[in-house]
């Protein structure tokens, strides 16, 4: 009885080591799940995220998956009858920034067609992760292109004062006069300088550095945008030049500056020419 009983027990065993592996093999055969995890542009990249983005991008048809994930949107233009006060309208903007920065939207503005779905399938990859690959690689790419003498810091600093005093002023838009309003919006310019330097800041310099190194294969597929700086280097250049001038009592603000175009003089020195 006894002997009978260990027979049993050993045809159980085995009858469940084989579904076990039964099961294994099963599931090792089956389809490798699509990988969904989004890359952010703050996080370290890896040579084999590299490899995996020139891979797949070389792979696709000649679609323009790519062109629309640029976050970087031109100074804002206000229509002149905008009834808003100037600090709405400054934080709407930094809103829309924003937006344009989700992971999400830029997923929306990539091309769509079966062909990327196919080829995105084939590398176990979501357009989602693959968009974002290109959003991390095009700011380090971007942070690149940004010339060695200029001041970055100094540059993010300049903005956050010219934002700050945006977003207190309470003026309705419409009401200031042409010269006011064109100074308005001559420095709302900062908003995207500021905007952008927030973000670019958390790039690690490693990217930077391992995206450098890939440069040339990068440029025959990423958009031509991200390899300029995204520093306007002009708005420094224009507040260097402004002239210090002491207002009178009583007469304190822009609103009580005026000017005729019609006698203005304008010039420019050649300043290549000074020694």
């Amino acid at each position: 009885m006894r002997v009978n009983s260990f027979v049993g027990i050993a045809q159980i065993m085995r009858s469940i080591v084989f579904q076990f592996m039964l099961m294994l093999l099963l599931v090792g055969c089956g389809p490798t799940p699509v990988n969904r995890r989004l890359f952010h542009f703050d996080e370290p990249l890896r040579p084999a995220d590299l490899e995996l983005f020139i891979d797949i991008a070389t792979a696709l048809p000649e679609s323009k998956l790519l062109s629309n994930i640029n976050p970087f949107l031109p100074p804002p233009k206000w229509d002149e009858d905008r009834t808003l006060p100037v600090r709405e309208l400054v934080n709407g903007e930094l809103q829309s920034l924003d937006e344009r920065w989700q992971h999400c939207a830029m997923g929306e503005r990539a091309t769509q067609s079966k062909a990327i779905e196919r080829i995105l399938k084939r590398k176990h990859v979501s357009r989602e992760r693959f968009v974002s690959l290109a959003f991390a690689i095009g700011m380090a790419a971007a942070l690149g292109t940004v010339p060695d003498d200029f001041d970055v810091n100094w540059h993010l600093k300049r903005a956050q004062v010219v934002v700050m005093d945006l977003r207190r002023d309470g003026r309705p838009f419409h009401a200031l006069t042409p010269e006011v309003g064109y100074e308005v919006t001559r420095r709302s310019a900062w908003l995207t300088e500021y905007h952008r330097g927030e973000r670019l800041s958390h790039v690690p310099p490693y990217n930077v550095q391992l995206v450098t190194h890939y440069r040339d294969r990068l440029k025959e597929i990423l958009p031509a945008d991200f390899f300029v700086s995204p520093y306007n280097t002009n708005l420094d250049r224009n507040a260097d030049r402004a002239l210090p001038f002491e207002d009178l009592p009583g007469q304190e603000g822009l609103e009580f500056l005026s000017w005729d175009p019609a006698i203005a003089i304008k010039g420019s020195d050649d300043v290549t020419s000074r020694k």
